[in-house]
């Protein structure tokens, strides 16, 4: 007599299916469509997010490790945001500058004094010498390194990047298509995600003192600016209670290169506009652009 297997195959089936428990920190959430959901996973006590799903579809959030965790706060799907969570303001951990001159490789490292934090947003400013002078990728840190924005004119160009600190590292690796000098200026902030929220126009001047304005929709979050001088400059101040990152100079004669960053950690959605004013000689070419994160 022939025995029908499908029983014992469902039999099998039921003995051996390893048990799950989904919407658990060691499995992952399922968060469905047009729901929020604030996690904060025991290995990252920092990384409070509240994830708000818009997608049309449901959506898994990966919290059993650090890494997957991080991993999704710099990359969430399309319509997925992973805010920082209400009443954690961002801070500044550390910051980081570094320049080049003429005549070296394509490739040039910003280093920070101390590995950054897992899940800990970086961002980084690249100035230029000329509008034709631009960054073509980044690595380290485990991030994937996204533009927020960037802004040129003949004779000065600035890039500002963002990417979330996957593995613990202190080295970022800039690749330009071009050897000559440049600037780097970069943060590490936490309780902050990489999300652009408002970029501003991009201003051009023949002068030393630049207003950039940002329009933010979410708090709170950080607004970060930059801009690229021409000529030799030092800082002189950032108006409206911007805090400098740094003003640093690259190059000899006349050609040279000076980039000025700051931020203001913002707790409402608002314009926040700041005059970045430096001095030098001369008549300089100027570009500064700003974005606000959350």
């Amino acid at each position: 007599m022939i025995r029908p297997l499908v029983p014992l195959a469902i039999t099998i089936g039921l003995l051996t299916w390893p048990a799950h428990a989904i919407d658990t920190e060691a499995e992952g959430y399922k968060l469905l469509s047009g729901n929020s959901l604030t996690l904060t996973p025991t290995h990252s006590p920092s990384n409070c997010r509240v994830v708000t799903n818009n997608s049309g579809v449901s959506q898994f959030i990966a919290t059993k490790t650090a890494t997957e965790w991080s991993s999704f706060i710099a990359n969430p799907p399309t319509n997925v945001a992973a805010d920082g969570c209400g009443g954690a303001s961002p801070s500044v951990v550390q910051t980081a500058t570094a320049t080049s001159g003429t005549g070296g490789t394509t490739a040039l490292n910003l280093g920070f004094g101390s590995n950054c934090t897992v899940g800990n947003t970086v961002i980084v400013g690249v100035m230029g010498r000329l509008s034709s002078d631009y960054v073509t990728s980044m690595t380290g840190m485990g991030a994937t390194w996204t533009k927020a924005h960037n802004g040129s004119q003949s004779a000065s160009n600035i890039e500002i990047w963002r990417g979330s600190c996957v593995s613990a590292g202190s080295l970022v690796t800039i690749t330009n298509n071009t050897t000559n000098i440049q600037v780097r200026v970069g943060l590490e902030v936490a309780n902050l995600g990489t999300i652009a929220d408002g970029t501003s126009s991009v201003v051009t001047t023949g002068g030393w003192a630049p207003n950039v304005s940002v329009t933010t929709s979410n708090s709170p979050g950080l607004v970060f600016v930059g801009m690229s001088v021409d000529k030799q400059a030092t800082f002189s101040s950032a108006s409206n209670s911007f805090s400098e990152v740094a003003t640093i100079d690259a190059g000899t004669g006349g050609s040279r290169v000076s980039g000025s960053a700051a931020y203001f950690i913002t707790s409402a959605a608002g314009t926040y506009s700041t005059t970045l004013t430096v001095s030098g000689t001369g008549s300089p070419t100027s570009t500064a652009v700003g974005v606000g994160f959350r």
